[in-house]
């Protein structure tokens, strides 16, 4: 990095997932995934982005966090990821947020959330989201989102001086019948 100050976790090796519609004989088409995991040193962070909005998608989340860690990484981030002020003002926002949220990057960061999505103003999302900024305290909750038609699963934490947001879209999981 340029300044090591500005370094939070650790160095990021970053992929990108992209549709696959169909795979050759002798083909692995997670060979350049399984390679990036496998070259993880200790202290670096797997960051995987999504080529535009899909559902054909099916990002490994724990599994590739689980091998990052094992490799002495600190992690892999899959989930959608916005960091607020304590007045709702967006100070950063991942690619993954972005296809989620279906909202570019430059409408939401140097914003007001709540004038982003000001549909979301009394929702028990924002609600959630308030009262752990309001507690400073970690929570984690799972709300439904009716602008979207969206299942999200939140972890919202205090990260002085800001919030960082995770988040991850769970409609599918939330739809399938539980066995």
């Amino acid at each position: 990095p340029l300044d090591d100050a500005l370094v939070l976790f650790g160095r990021a090796r970053t992929g990108l997932y992209m549709n696959t519609y169909s795979v050759a004989k002798d083909e692995n088409p997670y060979e350049v995934e399984i390679a990036l995991i496998d070259d993880l040193k200790p202290g670096d962070v797997a960051v995987f982005a999504c080529d535009g909005p899909t559902t054909r998608l099916a990002p490994w989340g724990e599994l590739l966090s689980t091998a990052a860690r094992c490799r002495g990484a600190v992690g892999c981030v899959t989930d959608g990821l916005v960091r607020v002020t304590p007045d709702w003002e967006i100070t950063y926002a991942n690619r993954a947020a972005e296809q989620i949220l279906g909202v570019p990057r430059q409408q939401m960061v140097g914003h007001s959330a709540l004038e982003v999505f000001p549909e979301s103003i009394g929702t028990p999302l924002q609600k959630g989201i308030a009262g752990a900024l309001e507690q400073r305290a970690p929570i984690e909750f799972e709300e439904y989102y009716a602008p979207a038609n969206r299942w999200f699963d939140v972890r919202v934490w205090r990260d002085e001086p800001e919030f960082s947001i995770y988040f991850r879209h769970v409609t599918r999981r939330r739809s399938q019948p539980t066995q």
